[in-house]
Formats: C-alpha cells, sequence, structure tokens
C-alpha cells in the first residue's frame, strides 16, 4: 500500500512547506519537506504527457512559508450603526453590511496559526 501525502491548503506553523504547481492543486501545504518533495516528483511526472513536457513544467515551486497575510488593526462599530448615513455613534462610515474593518499585513508564523 502507498502512503498517502499530507497535505492541506492553507499554511501554519505545522504545514510551512509549499508546492506550487500551476497544473495540479495549485498551492499546498506540507507538514515535512519529505512530502513536499515527494508531491514535488509527482507534479513534475505529470507534466510529462506522450512524451513531451508541458511548458509550464518550469513553473512547479517549492519552498517554506516565513510570513502570511494576518488581519491587524480590527475595528468594530461604536455602537449601533445608523441605516441612513451608515455611520456609528463614533461617525465612522461603515459601507454595506459587515461587522468590523481591518488591514492586512505581512507577519510571520508563529505558533497558533
Amino acid at each position: 500500500m502507498e502512503n498517502k501525502i499530507d497535505l492541506q491548503y492553507s499554511p501554519d506553523m505545522e504545514y510551512k512547506y509549499f508546492l506550487y504547481d500551476p497544473e495540479g492543486d495549485g498551492m499546498t501545504f506540507y507538514k515535512s519537506i519529505e512530502d513536499r518533495d515527494k508531491a514535488a516528483e509527482e507534479a513534475i511526472d505529470h507534466m510529462l504527457d506522450d512524451g513531451t513536457w508541458s511548458e509550464y513544467v518550469d513553473n512547479i515551486l517549492s519552498g517554506e512559508v516565513t510570513h502570511r497575510a494576518t488581519m491587524v488593526d480590527k475595528q468594530v462599530p461604536d455602537g449601533k450603526i445608523d441605516p441612513e448615513t451608515h455611520e456609528d455613534e463614533s461617525g465612522t462610515y461603515w459601507p454595506g453590511d459587515i461587522d468590523y474593518m481591518c488591514k492586512y499585513k505581512m507577519l510571520p508564523l508563529k505558533d497558533g496559526e
């Protein structure tokens, strides 16, 4: 029986080794370098069709995630939002039907992510 490669589609501290396969699953993340490298070999093998290499074979990439876009400066409405002006009690404009506003910043991966 063949060992199944353990992967997921989002990085975290446990799954920080990545493979990008443009003709496969796109971006995938692995617990170990060995699993990632095995998946890379399989991805390369799949790029050979009828003795001809896909033009995308050299776009297969692998590496280790160090940072990811992370929510920062989360803001929730100050009191109720006026349905006519879409402003909260402090005068901040709240577009559409949203529960919070925030920014994103590249931050290092850390435990618990």
